[in-house]
């Protein structure tokens, strides 16, 4: 048995989707919110899926207890490679295998696979994207820590370069294929753009998280390298001391600006890099593009207006901050989303704050 995974989302019964939607607006993450916006609802469905996929094996991962008696790492290696074979086998034409919820831990695996192949047929994305996903993954089930940027550069490219490249992918293709797949305009070199703005998005993200990843004890997650640190005269121990604190030493603050630093550097070459989109994107796409490089920026912005500092937690932007910068980008293009777009996302309307 083969699925038609051409088939318009609003021909099918509503659980998958249903599903995939509430798993992607978790937290209500930036890429769900500015995603609300696509007026396509075959790139709002494809987004859902794709993304509740990444989220729900990332998130399984993190959470596993490295240091729980019985903890079986080759065990979790088995799965991260049944998830990636599935999602593989599904999105070339083939049934979900039997026994994959269980295979997979996880009772949602079937719909979730299914889904994402859906999305992968109809946004032909490289598939290497999906690979250098799973290989973080499976970096991540060993919990090292990085020694030199360079391997934490590596490490990117599976955990954000391949998920951002992918929203590029949904972003910048269009439905000009006979086949009824999306594709990308010429000249654009997704993998390039893809990985400096990973990096970018990447970088403020550790920086808007570095306590409450620290919150995670000792085996939890640490993304900074330890030459970085060394560099600076730190170490993790005096990362946990300024978290019982509640206050970053000088040392970690210029640290934190230097990250800050490559950040801006790997979106300006990204943005660079967008420039054959020019012309090509359809107005939504645009906005949304605008809005997620606005917010990331102004994550970047709110840190550095208290002196780098990542320990107070007074440079986490709000909801109602979020929402303000996506009406100044509106604004700002001229750009005016359809009255309809939100209601049409209850978990987003629902969530936005009231004028």
């Amino acid at each position: 048995m083969s699925y038609d995974l051409f088939s318009s989302p609003a021909a099918r019964e509503p659980g998958p989707v249903a599903l995939t939607e509430a798993i992607a607006a978790k937290d209500l993450n930036n890429l769900y919110l500015t995603s609300c916006y696509f007026a396509d609802p075959v790139r709002y469905a494809a987004f859902c899926s794709l993304y509740a996929l990444m989220r729900v094996i990332d998130d399984r991962v993190d959470a596993l207890p490295q240091d729980a008696t019985g903890f079986d790492p080759a065990g979790e290696h088995d799965v991260l490679r049944f998830w990636e074979e599935a999602l593989f086998e599904a999105a070339d034409g083939a049934a979900p295998p039997s026994g994959l919820a269980e295979r997979c831990r996880m009772p949602e695996a079937r719909p979730l696979v299914t889904e994402a192949a859906r999305a992968m047929q109809r946004f032909p994305f490289p598939r290497k994207l999906w690979r250098n996903f799973f290989s973080a993954m499976h970096r991540d089930i060993e919990q090292a820590r990085f020694e030199t940027y360079q391997e934490f550069l590596d490490y990117t490219e599976g955990a954000s370069v391949a998920p951002t490249s992918i929203y590029l992918y949904l972003v910048a293709a269009g439905n000009e294929s006979s086949t009824g797949a999306y594709v990308l305009p010429d000249g654009f070199d997704l993998i390039h753009c893809g990985r400096h703005l990973g990096v970018f998005s990447y970088l403020a993200h550790i920086l808007r998280d570095m306590a409450l990843d620290l919150e995670t004890g000792e085996k939890g997650l640490l993304y900074l390298a330890r030459e970085d640190l060394s560099r600076f005269g730190l170490d993790e121990a005096r990362l946990r001391q300024d978290l019982e604190k509640g206050k970053a030493r000088e040392s970690l603050r210029e640290l934190a600006a230097e990250l800050a630093r490559r950040a801006y550097e790997a979106r300006d070459r990204g943005v660079a890099e967008l420039e054959p989109l020019q012309g090509h994107l359809e107005p939504d796409c645009a906005f949304i593009l605008e809005v997620i490089l606005e917010i990331y920026g102004q994550a970047l912005a709110k840190l550095a207006a208290v002196s780098f500092d990542p320990m107070t937690g007074k440079h986490h932007l709000s909801l109602e901050e979020k929402y303000a910068t996506v009406s100044r980008v509106a604004q700002r293009l001229g750009f005016t989303p359809p009255a309809d777009v939100l209601s049409r996302r209850p978990i987003a309307a629902a969530s936005r704050p009231r004028a």
